[in-house]
């Protein structure tokens, strides 16, 4: 992904918050699968995480209506001085994802895209589940509605890390 510095978005690529994303949307790339609720989610970034961005070679949105989107840059800016950022252990910048419509999908294309991430790296027992407890759970969803009301996140956390009792999620 490319990451650049207060240098825009390379042509032909939208702001997500130009994009028509329909929320809840989750974020699928090899750190993590996470169930994002707005863009305020994604309008700002650790300064420290830019480099973990960098080296992530394709990351996927799927919205709520399964339209997908490929993220294809990170144009980090300015300090951002909004008041729950003033206790992060690490600087948070504005952020503008670049990002590219894909062709829509069905439910069962996404269920995959899900289900193939999580197993790949073994992430289904962050939950608590065996590998056929997992599948069995996704295999009940019968609708991106069904799935985005009991998903949150498999994987490694990127963004800040924030040091406990100090700033509420």
């Amino acid at each position: 992904m490319q990451v650049t510095r207060r240098g825009g978005l390379p042509p032909g690529l939208i702001s997500h918050r130009r994009a028509n994303l329909v929320w809840p949307i989750l974020r699928i790339n090899e750190r993590q699968v996470i169930k994002l609720e707005s863009a305020g989610q994604l309008d700002h970034v650790g300064e420290d995480t830019a480099p973990a961005w960098r080296k992530l070679e394709q990351t996927l949105i799927v919205d709520a209506a399964l339209n997908t989107w490929s993220v294809e840059a990170l144009d980090l800016g300015a300090r951002s001085w909004m008041p729950q950022h003033w206790l992060t252990p690490t600087p948070m910048l504005h952020a503008t994802w670049g990002l590219r419509l894909l062709d829509p999908i069905s439910f069962e294309q996404a269920r995959l895209i899900i289900v193939d991430a999580v197993l790949k790296h073994r992430w289904y027992g962050q939950g608590g589940e065996t590998r056929d407890q997992f599948t069995r759970r996704m295999e009940m969803y019968t609708s991106i509605d069904d799935l985005l009301a009991e998903f949150s996140m498999y994987g490694h956390w990127v963004g800040p890390r924030r040091q406990p009792g100090l700033v509420s999620d």
